[in-house]
């Protein structure tokens, strides 16, 4: 196994000047008409979770999770009693979390943390009186983190704070000092968390969750106070993105207390990641177009074709990607974002066509 995963990381390697061709595009959509579907998380079977709204009426208040598997996209089980929900992460097992939400209606409504598992759905729970709470990631061994409420907190106090959901139990992660939010995005298989503290004034800083504590991961040097980290693997590598002084987003990587600059594609401003594998592979987008980060390179991923003369995507962006070099995410083709498919990139040598349905 450590020989094919070698000769897989040389293979990756060796095709990144030439991602764009290396990488087949392959739409999850079951049927166009499912207006609104992303995928937000893939295991290294190639099992794939995301979301939709298949009702294409109510948008994000009818949001459904779903499971892309075998060139299918099934449709997952909710929370009794809600009425959306969506699936944010997936690990090798097939545990998904994210979330469950009776909120149908203009009132305010009641979010937990969900667990997804061969279509049950398990409430993850919160902090103690806590309404919401959201699973942003698992990993192998079926520990989750994300976030809840403080159930009624006051504006002296923390509004939500980062946690981690593990045996029945929801753990606090931490927050910076003085800070009234924190949410961990991801967690390796150490049970080191990444994720994000937010201050009264809108600073935010990418942090560190791990011995109990929460760390400042840093910011660019000279750059604009704001730092998110998405992704963290079993190497302690993590990544996220940061602001220039002028502004402008990049996607870094958090090394030693400062954040470094993963670039952008070329003639680029902008750019974003939102994970990264155990090999240092990272994903995101650059100036709207899903993007591959290695080896100090930034290369496009292939987009879909267009949808009719005239209509080709508009923007994309990447999600997630798993040890074998698999990669989720979206495109759009409605610059308002009303008309998106979820999409897998694999690599061209892996990649296995689809069974065609029998009439």
């Amino acid at each position: 196994m450590r020989a094919e995963f070698i000769a897989l990381a040389a293979l990756l390697a060796a095709g990144n000047a030439q991602a764009r061709e290396a990488y087949v595009v392959q739409d999850l959509s079951p049927t166009d008409a499912f207006e609104l579907i992303y995928a937000t998380g893939i295991n290294n079977n190639g099992v794939a979770v995301g979301y939709t709204d298949p009702t294409g009426i109510l948008k994000y208040r009818s949001w459904t999770p779903v499971l892309f598997q075998g060139g299918t996209a099934a449709l997952q089980n909710i929370l009794p009693g809600t009425f959306n929900g969506a699936a944010n992460a997936i690990n090798n097992d097939g545990l998904a979390v994210g979330w469950s939400s009776n909120d149908a209606g203009p009132m305010p409504g009641v979010t937990r943390a969900t667990l997804f598992y061969r279509n049950y759905a398990i409430d993850l729970g919160g902090l103690p009186g806590a309404q919401d709470s959201e699973a942003l990631a698992i990993n192998q061994r079926g520990v989750a983190v994300g976030f809840s409420d403080e159930g009624g907190a006051t504006p002296v106090g923390p509004l939500a704070e980062s946690v981690m959901f593990a045996n029945g139990i929801v753990t606090r992660l931490g927050i910076l000092p003085g800070d009234y939010l924190a949410i961990a995005t991801a967690i390796n298989d150490l049970n080191q968390a990444v994720g994000y503290s937010v201050n009264l004034y809108g600073g935010t800083q990418a942090v560190l969750f791990a011995n109990g504590k929460a760390t400042p991961l840093g910011q660019l040097p000279g750059g604009g106070g704001y730092s998110v980290a998405t992704g963290i693997n079993n190497q302690g590598q993590i990544v996220g993105t940061a602001q220039l002084a002028n502004g402008d987003m990049r996607a870094v990587m958090f090394e030693n207390g400062v954040a470094i600059s993963l670039g952008t594609l070329p003639s680029g401003s902008n750019s974003a990641a939102s994970g990264i594998n155990n090999f240092g592979q990272v994903v995101g987008n650059s100036d709207g177009q899903a993007a591959l980060f290695q080896n100090g390179t930034v290369e496009a991923l292939p987009n879909l074709p267009d949808l009719a003369p005239g209509e080709p995507v508009l923007f994309s962006g990447a999600s997630a990607i798993n040890d074998r070099g698999q990669i989720v995410g979206f495109d759009s083709y409605s610059p308002q974002g009303g008309l998106i498919h979820p999409v897998m990139w694999t690599l061209a040598a892996q990649f296995i066509p689809p069974t065609p349905a029998h009439p």
